[in-house]
């Protein structure tokens, strides 16, 4: 019985042997050549690892951000243009930015061109380059300024053509474009192309202007001090402030003939209605024969713009574009003027 019984075992151990033997051969072997050659596993799986994760930081990562940047929107709240000079000027500008992005980049302090959009062809040079400061854009929408930055004017031709859509225009339209360094977290800083363009309202040609309270001096003909005062009325309809100085205007009748001129002292221009005094000669003998019932119709163009002594010649050639009109009923101010 028992050498039946060890010959059992004997086959059974046999019969393990044969099937269980390849597999625990292939693990030991499988154990022993990791552990001898581990160290190429790690290199290989650190190699996949950046393979795979290169490409979204240095790759996906821009291409996500620079999206980012071009679905962003710029809103223009207010604009304010102080001491001009012939080459500089300062700027205030304050904007929001309307992000849809769930990202939130930070963008160090850049160089931003100012472009003028004519029918959606950029101008070929920049106006002039803005300081734009550190921003952290936020979602959906953040706020920035441009404070008392005094600029120099990059083109002058540019300038001229910006001032002139910006006084006749009902609306204008300027492009913001550089190449910020943006950074979001612990990520590596890119450089981004920053273009994007706002449209804001413009003075619309000074729709709506006039001058009331007038006075003259009928005495006062020998046109050497001014025989004439008023307000002038200068509705702005737009967020902007233009500060001009001394701005003198030529009064001419339908037949081209110049009747007059008036001088704006201090000339600044905010939103919303103006009044501001005025004063300048009338030469009564020109004035005379254009009358039609007591009625003179005069066209108003800028001639001069004078700040600090200097001439302003963008300015003068923005208003020498815009022309504007009056009606003046020249019975009713010399009633006025004499009290009667």
């Amino acid at each position: 019985m028992n050498n039946n019984s060890d010959s059992e075992k004997a086959v059974d151990e046999q019969f393990e042997q044969r099937t269980a033997s390849p597999d625990v051969g292939k693990r030991q072997k499988v154990k022993a050549h990791s552990k001898k050659w581990w160290w190429i596993y790690l290199i290989l799986f650190c190699a996949g690892f950046l393979i795979i994760t290169l490409p979204i930081i240095y790759v996906g990562f821009p291409n996500i951000a620079q999206h980012g940047v071009n679905k962003a929107r710029l809103e223009v709240t207010g604009l304010e243009f102080y001491n001009p000079t012939p080459d500089h000027i300062e700027v205030t500008e304050r904007i929001i930015t309307h992000n849809p992005s769930m990202y939130t980049p930070t963008l160090d302090p850049w160089s931003g061109g100012t472009f003028v959009v004519t029918n959606g062809t950029y101008s070929e040079k920049a106006i002039l380059y803005l300081p734009v400061p550190k921003t952290h854009t936020k979602h959906p929408v953040s706020n920035a300024a441009i404070v008392n930055a005094t600029v120099p004017i990059y083109d002058q031709d540019q300038i001229a053509l910006y001032a002139t859509q910006l006084l006749t225009l009902k609306q204008v339209t300027t492009a913001l474009v550089g190449k910020p360094l943006l950074h979001i977290g612990k990520l590596p800083a890119i450089h981004v192309k920053y273009n994007a363009s706002t449209t804001y309202n413009g003075l619309n040609g000074l729709q709506g202007f006039n001058v009331t309270n007038i006075r003259i001096d009928p005495g006062n003909t020998l046109l050497i001090l001014p025989n004439m005062n008023g307000t002038a009325f200068i509705p702005n309809p737009s967020n902007i402030t233009v500060d001009m100085g001394n701005v003198t205007f030529s009064l001419k009748d339908p037949k081209g003939v110049e009747v007059g001129k008036t001088l704006i002292e201090n000339m600044v221009l905010r939103p919303g209605d103006n009044h501001i005094p005025l004063i300048g000669m009338l030469n009564q003998t020109l004035i005379l024969p254009s009358l039609e019932n007591g009625f003179a119709n005069l066209t108003i163009t800028g001639t001069d713009v004078v700040y600090n002594g200097k001439h302003i010649t963008y300015y003068e050639k923005a208003l020498a574009a815009n022309i504007l009109h009056l009606r003046l009923n020249v019975f009713q101010i010399l009633k006025d003027s004499l009290g009667v």
